[in-house]
Parts: C-alpha cells; structure tokens; sequence
C-alpha cells in the first residue's frame, strides 16, 4: 500500500499533453446509485453527465468534440455491458485521445479477465482516462498501477455490495415483504415504508384468481378449458391480451403467494461454459426455495392450494420427442396474432409427413400446409431477394463505395498537408518570422481544419459502414438455398443458420398454398 501512496499525482489542470481530438464520455450506473434513486436523490445519469460535461469545459473539450456513451445496464461482467463493449472495440481503433468518466471504477467491476481487457483496450489506443481526480496515462507506469489497483478495489467493494443486498432482501423477505419484481395477477403493490413493500389484493383480478382455483379444482376442469373460458369471457391478461395461455394460468395454480405466504430464492444464477459458442453463459437452476409468511392477505386457502398441486401430480408431464423436426422452428409466425407455426409428424396410410400448424389459438387459426411446400415457398423468396440484391450491387454499392474511398484519399492527403504545414510554424516562430500571436492564430487555425478534417474522415468511414454489404447477403443466401434443399441431414444446424440473417417469416394460407414474406435482419 505504501508503494501506492507514493505514486505522483498528476495535476488535474494539466492539459498540455491532451490533443485537440475526439473524446468518449462514459455513464454507466451502479448499484449503489439505483439505491440512491430509490430514495429520491435525482436521476444518476444526467447529474453525472453534467459533471463530466464541466469536466470538459475545464480541459478545453468542446461539446461538438465528444461522444457519449451511455449504458442502460448495470451488469457485472463486460459481456452484459453492450456500450462498453463498443467502447472498447473504438479504443482499439484508436478513435479517441481520452475517456472522460465520473470514476476510474464505473469502467470495470467484472473479474481479473475483464480488468485486463480493460486495461488492455487504454494501453493499445494510447487514450487517457479523465476523471474529476486525476487523469491517467496509460503509458505512465505509476499511473498504470494506479489504474490497476483501483480495479481491483473496485471489484473487492462490488462483492461487498452484492453480499450487503443479498443480505439485506433475504431479512426483508423473512420479515413478510414482498420484493420481487414480478407482481402476481391478483395483487398490486404498496410500499407502506422505506423498508416495508407488501402486496395488496386488488379486487377484480383476485375474483379471476379464485375462479381459476375453483375450475381446477371443484370443475375438474383442465388447463385448456380454463383457458378457453377466460378468453371467450373477455377477461385481458395482466399483460392487456384478449388472449389466455397455458402458461399464465400454471403459474397462477402453483404460486404459493396467494396463500399469503412469501417465497424465496426459488432459482438462482450459475455460469457455464457453453461448448457450443465457446462462451461463458448464465443460467437459472432450482435452489434452496424459502417459504415465509407475508404480510399481505391470501386470496385462497392452503387447502385449495395444496388441493390444486396433488393434481398436477396426477396426469405426468408427457415423453418429448427431442429430435428437431423443424428446419423453420422459431421464424414463421402468423401476421394476424404474432403466433408460431409447429411442426408436426403425421401418419397416413402410405408414408409420414411433417406439416406446420398454427399455434393452439381460440382467437385466431389457419389450415396445416405441408413442410416440403412452405420451404418451396421460402426458397422463391429468397431468390426473389437475391435477384433484387444483385440488381444492387451493379449499380449502388460499389459506385458508392468507390466514391467515398475516392474521398476519404483527398482527406488524407489534405490532413498530410496540414501537419507538414503545423510543423513548419515551429521552424517559423524559433527564426523570428512569426511574432508569438501570429503563431499562435495560425497554430489554432491549422488545428480547426485538422479537426474539420477528421471529422469528416469519422464520418465518411460510419457511412462506408452503413453500406449494406450486399454482396455478402447473395453469398448468404445461396449458402440459404443448398442448406434447405438437404435440410434433413441436420435440422438444427439449418435452424441456426436461418436464425443469423431472418428476422422472422409472416405466412399466411390461402386455398392450401403458403404465402411467404420474408423479413431479413
């Protein structure tokens, strides 16, 4: 520690070292900040922005000279933090001189791996890290150790916060609070204090809660009858919809809350290396569930509750088939309710065939069409989209491209002729040609147009970047095409190709023929 303490601090009103450049401002929030939110202490973002824009005005950084980058998440780790992740991505490109930021932690709470990366990303783009208490170098030994031991502080005070909540929402739930985020239909919320949150019965929605209970369990109806009856009844769902699901209705017949109980930490998140992608990824996994009681009032009873679950125990949930038989699976959607369309096996006299239907719907329905016709039906939409791309190409793209590259030549020839130029002023001013403020006039105005310059160069590039790359797209699909054609060799692997360009396909049926309109990402 000792060794730290010693570290020079450099002067924060030294500004001599920071080029007249691009500058990217960062706001991300914390969880101490949604904390503070909570209690009223003003929008985190827009304080912290006006900080660091007068940050800016002390350094001489225009508005029209900065970048902002604002994430709407407050994740962990880099991989939850897509602003950051570009940020990193334009460091590596060298676009910016300095990151302007409120703290050196707001850049990186994740573990050593994203520290480094990090790290990594100022060091590779020579860029300096602002803050209202010192600027950092990232070519500066002392202040690259100081960087780094400010991660690392940072990240042994976010396991100190995680710890704290978790602590925290485990002792209000034990005490019969309500924290969850999702609101059970039936219940709205009351915060009767800074730490009491309970659920209050909302009356309309409870008489639906009890009706469902009682039609389980007195009608002996089953999950679809339920269903059916509360959409032909014209109840909406909490969501709004005219339209009931199986799932709704489960939910609401196993949430214990509505015996007026709590429960807790039913699921929790763990990391796994998917093979597949070669990543980390989150998943929920059953945990020790805890059961308290709430401070709320019960709609039903635990006799019809526990009533309710012995029936689900009686019909066993049945054998999937976990073959994929759908090429299409998760694309093709119906234009009028936004349902999907499944695959089927049916068996006739003579062979199997797949056929797509439409989503189990009492508001919406469509006849069954055979697998080998819809894919006819999209491989015709394809070539009609390469076709028009291929049009495209000939007279849009490269013509485009080959003038903006034109361009951007011109630039960079002119930015050559502007350095040379600002070099010469030195030789200038020491010979006694120029007097001090014709130096410094002319430096400023050769300083204008290199900035004039490479914001045009920064702009010229983001356009060469929208051009659609067409030519890509005809590959794609073609690769598209072969793939459907022997798509029973493996179905999954066709489904997440599909996946990577389409969005989704709309198909409707008219006189037993798939009408198709394909919509590419």
């Amino acid at each position: 520690m000792a060794q730290i303490e010693a570290i020079p601090s450099k002067d924060i009103q030294d500004t001599s070292t920071l080029e007249n450049r691009k500058y990217a401002l960062y706001l991300r929030k914390s969880r101490a900040d949604l904390e503070a939110e909570a209690l009223g202490e003003g929008e985190t973002l827009a304080r912290h922005k006006a900080i660091l824009y007068n940050l800016a005005e002390k350094h001489g950084i225009q508005s029209d000279q900065i970048v902002v980058y604002q994430e709407i998440v407050s994740g962990e780790s880099i991989s939850e933090r897509p602003e950051m992740q570009r940020l990193l991505n334009d460091l590596y490109l060298k676009k910016y001189a300095g990151v302007l930021v409120v703290e050196v932690e707001r850049l990186a709470r994740g573990n050593t791996k994203d520290q480094g990366e990090v790290s990594n990303a100022f060091q590779y783009g020579n860029t300096k890290i602002i803050t209202p208490m010192k600027i950092y170098d990232p070519n500066d030994d002392y202040d690259q150790e100081y960087f780094e031991f400010g991660l690392f502080m940072s990240r042994r005070e976010y396991k100190t916060i995680t710890r704290r909540l978790a602590a925290g929402k485990t002792s209000s739930v034990s005490e019969g609070n309500y924290i969850g985020s999702r609101i059970p239909y039936g219940y709205s919320v009351e915060r009767l204090s800074k730490k009491d949150r309970i659920l209050k019965i909302n009356d309309q929605e409870s008489a639906i809660v009890h009706m469902i209970f009682d039609c389980w369990t007195e009608e002996n109806m089953n999950i679809s009858q339920i269903v059916r009856q509360l959409t032909v009844m014209g109840i909406p769902t909490r969501m709004g919809k005219d339209e009931w699901c199986k799932t709704s209705v489960c939910r609401i017949l196993q949430n214990e809350t509505y015996t007026g109980k709590v429960v807790w930490n039913q699921r929790k998140t763990v990391k796994e290396y998917d093979p597949d992608t070669g990543k980390i990824v989150k998943k929920r996994i059953p945990a020790e569930r805890q059961v308290y009681d709430g401070k709320h009032k019960a709609i039903i009873t635990q006799e019809q509750y526990k009533k309710a679950q012995a029936k689900f125990g009686i019909h066993p949930p049945a054998k999937l088939d976990t073959v994929m038989l759908n090429p299409l699976s998760g694309l093709v959607v119906c234009p009028k309710c936004g349902k999907h369309y499944m695959a089927a096996k049916w068996i006739g006299k003579e062979s199997t065939t797949i056929k797509l239907r439409h989503a189990q719907s009492n508001l919406c329905s469509s006849p069954r069409i055979s697998m080998p016709d819809v894919l006819d039906a999209l491989k015709t939409a394809l070539k009609c989209y390469i076709s028009d791309f291929e049009i495209s190409v000939k007279t849009d793209y490269d013509q485009q491209k080959t003038a903006f590259r034109a361009n951007l030549n011109a630039l960079e020839a002119e930015m050559q002729k502007q350095i040379e130029k600002s070099s010469k002023l030195f030789d200038y001013f020491e010979d006694g040609i120029y007097s001090k403020e014709e130096f410094i006039q002319r430096k400023q105005i050769i300083a204008e147009r290199i900035q004039a310059i490479n914001n045009e160069i920064d702009n010229i590039n983001t356009c060469i970047d929208m051009l659609p790359n067409t030519t890509e797209k005809i590959r794609t699909l073609h690769q598209a095409l072969d793939l459907i054609d022997n798509y029973d060799t493996d179905v999954q692997a066709v489904n997440i190709f599909l996946k990577s360009f389409i969005d989704r396909i709309e198909m409707t049926v008219e006189d037993g023929t798939p009408i198709l309109e394909v919509f590419l990402k």
